[in-house]
């Protein structure tokens, strides 16, 4: 299941308010331009922190910040088939 950042917080809350209208505006683009190539240069990064992370099948993750979900797929491939992921960011 899917929701938007409205869905969850409150639309009264002025908690990181900037960064929710920035992704919800301008930040987008760069994944719309760059998505492949910001996926490809952080993937080293994502896959030394889920070798640390040394998750096993049947823990229970969550992504916070997982942009297009790579991080989340991978972690879903390592704590399956009994485990669970949770991916979160800030942009819809």
């Amino acid at each position: 299941m899917t929701q938007t950042s409205d869905d969850v917080l409150p639309a009264s809350g002025e908690a990181n308010r900037s960064q929710r209208d920035y992704w919800d505006t301008d930040g987008p683009r760069q994944y719309r331009d760059f998505g492949d190539t910001n996926e490809a240069l952080i993937a080293p990064f994502g896959q030394a922190m889920l070798d640390a992370a040394q998750l096993q099948p049947g823990e229970r993750v969550l992504d916070v910040g997982c942009g297009f979900g790579a991080s989340t797929l991978d972690a879903a491939e390592r704590v399956a088939p009994s485990g669970r992921v949770v991916g979160v960011d800030i942009s819809t």
